[in-house]
């Protein structure tokens, strides 16, 4: 038995509803969510879309922020730390009147910056990320910029542009102010863009780094905070990055990526109760989608689906069917939404058995080409007897104008000596 489709508005119809199926997995923090860092494709969230506090994980969209704006040529630059990004203020009068948004506080993580410490912009970024220094934050935004207020203002908007719908910071650390917030969702679209430069992928995947000696200070050793890529209990072959987070009341906050061979993954865990289980999380999540099988769903069969057109001249119209099955293959979380596209070639009789006639494309969500098929005729298609008549006829046009004029020469030639010979006589 054999489907025939005489409509490509059947096809979409037929094939566009797919719904992937969502890994299964039970994890501890409240708000969480696992994406390829490729795609962007869901495979588990839970309750992705809630704001919450992020802690140090603020640190990935300054840090972020700062190489995207700046380049790589500022990476070596010299700065100075200027005392108005390391006053302190205490938790009790953050968010008052006489507390700015940005000021540190004591018993937060710091780097350790004097004022008038100069050190390099790459320093800096290595002891935001890896230090989580909260210090070295504020200098970076202040340099960025020109000053953390107009920083503030300029990541909110980077921010937006890149697709954070239900994040606002205010502040370049994260430490805790009621209207910092974000959700899980919008910190995994971040972080996937971040691991796309070069720079910050390599600072989050490194375990320690030197800080060199400054103008104030002796070298040193910067240290990773991330324990998925230190030796330990939660130490994760593949993991790759990228930072942890932690106040009172945000909690324990965790963005971070893994890949293997075949995937890349990015989680991000947000409000754990212990600050170990936000790394059990992680490496459950990634477990679950580095273990998960492809599968093949076969769309359209070579032999079965027929399609049909008619043809310019043809005595009937053309049937024609796939060269080889159309099939995907894909993991079953990212089951993709596909609509068939049909384009034939152009067609005029005649058409003979196995030529190709046209393709099937599928195409994706976001109007990516994932796989193309080409149609082959079932049939030979012959042209109409008053089609081929047109085409003798063009095809010897030259060839009957040139007769007809010779007919026509000679017998002119004919009808003038003949009334000559008539006026001899």
């Amino acid at each position: 038995m054999r489907r025939f489709f005489f409509s490509i508005f059947f096809l979409c119809f037929e094939i566009l509803h797919a719904d992937a199926q969502k890994l299964s997995i039970k994890i501890s923090a409240p708000s969480a969510i696992l994406i390829n860092a490729k795609t962007g494709k869901v495979l588990y969230e839970k309750d992705s879309q809630r704001q919450m506090y992020p802690a140090s994980i603020t640190k990935v969209a300054t840090a972020y922020y700062c190489l995207e704006k700046k380049g790589e040529e500022w990476l070596n630059q010299i700065v100075e730390a200027p005392r108005e990004c390391l006053t302190l203020t205490s938790p009790d009068s953050r968010g008052s009147d006489v507390s700015l948004s940005y000021w540190l506080e004591r018993g937060g993580t710091m780097m350790g910056l004097k004022p008038g410490e100069r050190l390099s912009v790459k320093t800096l970024l290595y002891g935001a990320l890896l230090q989580s220094g909260n210090d070295a934050t504020n200098v970076l935004a202040f340099h960025c910029s020109g000053s953390i207020p107009k920083f503030l203002e300029e990541l909110n908007i980077f921010l937006k542009e890149k697709g954070l719908t239900h994040t606002r910071f205010t502040n370049p650390h994260g430490l805790h102010q009621r209207e910092h917030v974000t959700t899980a969702f919008d910190m995994a679209l971040l972080a996937k863009e971040a691991m796309k430069n070069p720079h910050f992928r390599a600072i989050v995947k490194a375990i320690e780094c030197e800080r060199p000696e400054t103008n104030k200070q002796p070298a040193s050793r910067l240290v990773q905070f991330n324990r998925l890529l230190k030796r330990g209990p939660y130490y994760y072959a593949k993991a790759t990055g990228i930072k942890t987070g932690y106040t009172s009341l945000a909690k324990n906050n965790l963005i971070a990526s893994a890949e293997d061979s075949n995937r890349s993954l990015i989680a991000v865990l947000l409000g754990c109760e212990d600050k170990k289980e936000r790394f059990r999380d992680a490496i459950r999540l990634f477990e679950a989608a580095f273990s998960e099988k492809k599968v093949q769903r076969t769309l359209f069969a070579k032999g079965y689906d027929r399609f049909s057109v008619e043809v310019k001249g043809g005595k009937k119209p053309l049937k024609a069917e796939l060269a080889e099955d159309l099939s995907l293959t894909y993991y079953p979380s990212e089951e993709p939404n596909v609509r068939p596209q049909l384009q034939w070639d152009a067609l005029e009789a005649p058409l003979f058995r196995n030529e190709r006639v046209g393709k099937i494309r599928l195409i994706n969500s976001e109007n990516e080409v994932l796989k193309s098929v080409p149609l082959v005729a079932v049939e030979d298609v012959l042209p109409t007897f008053w089609v081929l008549s047109q085409r003798f006829f063009h095809r010897f046009r030259i060839l009957f104008f040139s007769l007809f004029m010779i007919f026509s020469i000679f017998s002119a030639i004919f009808i003038v000596l003949r009334k000559k010979k008539s006026a001899i006589f």
